[in-house]
């Protein structure tokens, strides 16, 4: 049973990652829309999807108990905080890969777990022993040899770096199931993408009269819930990978 649960997570994991990996290529087919609708119809249309998953798999009592308990703990300030920063996120990356800076955005990502550990230090108190702060000491090279490489100060990337550290940091304060957490998330910042699309008068996306437009805005709402689902159907054997593993299979994610 256990070595089958690790090929289940091993398999959920690697097509979660992959699929990650290949969304930019999406992302370009919606290049002629305002890096700022794609933003908006994302935010709203994922919450449909989540209300769906919610009522789907009867969450939705737990969903509304775990939205009293954050109004009585003060977790809805780091729940808003933390919506605010996966759409800055969201954004950078969307208009960075439109904008021909996919290399700098995938070096971004590079740069994440760096920034997750250096968080973890200064305010988790988290120590490392000798064998990883050798491998944080390699991996940090290699980010600061590309980055030299790239040319100038990559801006984007420590954006992107940072505002995904800062929002898994801030999401620790949560701890959130995955299915809830993303609904209330994109809860809290859905009026403000609505009321953008009403304001600017982009409702509608361009082309939308041939359905064209409608169609390639669904597949980018469908495919990272579908890489969420991977995820959540393959927690249990996911903890049997061992991290290295993981990370082998994360590598596909940034490029």
């Amino acid at each position: 049973m256990h070595h089958s649960e690790t090929k289940k997570g091993v398999l959920y994991t690697a097509v979660s990652f992959t699929m990650w990996g290949l969304f930019p290529l999406y992302w370009k087919l919606l290049e002629q829309l305002p890096a700022l609708d794609i933003l908006a119809h994302r935010i709203i249309w994922s919450f449909v999807f989540m209300c769906i998953v919610l009522f789907f798999f009867r969450q939705w009592k737990m969903g509304w108990h775990e939205l009293r308990s954050l109004k009585k703990n003060g977790g809805i300030l780091s729940l808003f905080l933390a919506s605010i920063l996966i759409s800055m996120n969201w954004f950078v990356y969307i208009w960075a890969v439109n904008h021909g800076f996919l290399l700098e955005a995938s070096l971004g990502y590079y740069i994440n777990p760096l920034v997750s550990v250096l968080l973890g230090i200064l305010f988790l108190k988290e120590k490392l022993n000798r064998l990883q702060l050798v491998a944080v000491s390699i991996a940090a090279a290699g980010v600061i040899i590309s980055a030299f490489q790239y040319g100038s100060i990559p801006y984007i990337a420590l954006l992107l770096a940072f505002s995904f550290g800062l929002y898994g940091f801030t999401k620790k304060r949560t701890s959130l199931s995955s299915a809830i957490g993303l609904t209330l998330e994109t809860f809290m910042i859905m009026p403000i993408a609505l009321g953008y699309l009403l304001l600017s008068g982009h409702i509608q996306p361009a082309g939308a009269e041939s359905g064209g437009a409608w169609v390639l805005l669904f597949l980018p709402v469908c495919l990272p819930r579908c890489r969420s689902y991977c995820l959540l159907k393959g927690r249990s054997g996911c903890r049997c990978i061992k991290s290295v593993y993981y990370n082998i299979l994360h590598r596909p994610s940034p490029c």
